[in-house]
Parts: C-alpha cells; sequence; structure tokens
C-alpha cells in the first residue's frame, strides 16, 4: 500500500516535477538515497499536517488568523466542530445554514477555502538545480 508520502512533488526553480520516493533512493548510499530514506523523510515530514487532518481547534485558529474572515465565523467553524477535512467539504449552503448570511463575508469565506485547497493539493520540496538536468537525474533513475 503506497502512501502520498511516497509521491514527491517538487519545485525545481519554478518547474513542477514528480516522482516516487523509492525512485529517488535507486542509488544506495547516494544524497538522494539519504534525503528520502524511511527514517529521516517520517521524521521531516511527521509535524507537517495535511489541512484535512486538522482538529475543529486548527480550523478555527486559521480562519482567526486570517484576513477578512471575522472572529465570529472562526467562532461559528469551532462551535460546529467543523474539521479540517470537513472544512473542505462545505459549500455556500452549508456556510448559510451556519449562520454566515452576510454575502461579502460569505464571498471571503468561500475563497479562502478554496485558496487553502490550492495551497495544500502539492506542497512541493524546492529544489535549488537546473530543471533540465534535474529531469535528466530523474529520466535516469527511473531506467
Amino acid at each position: 500500500a503506497q502512501s502520498l508520502h511516497d509521491i514527491i512533488n517538487f519545485d525545481v526553480r519554478g518547474t513542477l516535477m514528480t516522482a516516487k520516493r523509492s525512485t529517488l533512493r535507486v542509488f544506495k548510499g547516494s544524497q538522494l538515497d539519504r534525503q528520502f530514506d524511511d527514517a529521516v523523510w517520517l521524521q521531516q515530514h511527521t509535524n507537517t499536517l495535511s489541512v484535512k487532518e486538522w482538529s475543529h481547534e486548527q480550523v478555527a485558529d486559521w480562519a482567526k488568523r486570517h484576513d477578512g474572515i471575522s472572529d465570529e465565523v472562526a467562532d461559528l467553524f469551532d462551535k460546529n466542530q467543523v474539521n479540517g477535512l470537513e472544512l473542505f467539504a462545505l459549500g455556500r449552503e452549508d456556510l448559510k445554514e451556519m449562520g454566515i448570511s452576510r454575502l461579502g463575508m460569505l464571498a471571503l469565506v468561500i475563497k479562502a477555502i478554496k485558496d487553502l485547497q490550492t495551497k495544500n493539493q502539492n506542497r512541493p520540496i524546492f529544489i535549488d538545480h537546473d530543471p533540465y538536468c534535474f529531469g535528466k537525474i530523474l529520466d535516469q533513475l527511473r531506467l
């Protein structure tokens, strides 16, 4: 069973690339093998929760810190115990039913949730390397 942590997204100076972690570890003892070793990888990525894993408290904190979302909306998320997975599932009617009735605020909340979804989809690892050369390295590893 492959986990989402086994697929790595890279931002190589603006060029997005994707590879399996196992592919990056083909050459044992290499820099890539050490960087994506199970123990090192898990230690570096254990504390980075996906938004979908947020508790309702974390959702409320995000809303309170977000410019444009009122504290009243953050309190509604907390009161209704909306967790991260539920936050991404909320639609316009759901937000209205929760008590967000003002059209402007509703639009801001919907935009903030969409922006958060986009930002959370791919959290690429930045590689400060020439995209062409790094692409060639990945191609060779895949052979």
